[in-house]
């Protein structure tokens, strides 16, 4: 049991148990399913304070919690903290967040994927060439010149790989591998924002 609250919110746990047919068996993942299940519990929470579920689940989320709220709780999502956590954003994480990012401190340094982990890199390590290389040029000219939303900078993205001649897959990739040696990784727009665009500026400008 200590080791599933180290991963587990008490209402979580709950949520397992409650939401679960009786003499069903199942299994407390601890692997990335874990953020699924934060996923659902909070879709739960959110159809709950809009009046969107039945009777059935109406019971399921009331007897998940001691105290239901008054007002749904401002909760940060299980895999935003999880990039927050990593770039040791605490300060941006809000009071009704502050439990659950202690969870996935505890997920990320005993049971998390790889392909979940990440590091910012301090030197681009891949040889980039055509049109990857152009795009991530074309990237860091434009961060330079405004501040983006994260819808606008994903917006941007597009209008980069159509101007470059570059598959979108390809351009995350190239991005993903620039910033933290790896292929895939968060959201990139947001994530980006969260790294602050200065570092990256000053990342992709070792590609020359």
């Amino acid at each position: 049991l200590d080791e599933v609250e180290e991963v587990y919110e008490p209402e979580i746990l709950r949520y397992i148990f409650v939401g679960t047919k009786p003499r069903t068996g199942f299994q407390i993942s601890f692997d990335n399913d874990v953020i699924k299940i934060y996923e659902d519990f909070d879709k739960l929470e959110e159809d709950y304070f809009t009046g969107k579920l039945n009777n059935q689940q109406k019971r399921i989320y009331e007897l998940s919690k001691i105290n239901i709220p008054k007002k749904k709780p401002e909760k940060m999502s299980f895999r935003h903290l999880s990039t927050l956590v990593q770039l040791n954003k605490i300060k941006e994480i809000n009071k009704d967040s502050k439990v659950r990012a202690e969870k996935v401190k505890n997920w990320l340094k005993e049971h998390a994927g790889e392909d979940m982990k990440f590091e910012i890199q301090e030197k681009v390590k891949f040889p980039f060439e055509g049109e990857e290389k152009k795009a991530l040029i074309e990237l860091r000219e434009r961060l330079k010149k405004k501040n983006f939303t994260s819808e606008e900078l994903f917006n941007e993205f597009y209008d980069i790989c159509q101007k470059n001649e570059i598959k979108n897959t390809d351009f995350f990739r190239a991005a993903y591998l620039a910033i933290i040696g790896k292929e895939k990784g968060p959201r990139l727009a947001e994530f980006i924002l969260l790294i602050g665009k200065e570092k990256i500026i000053k990342l992709l400008a070792q590609i020359k």
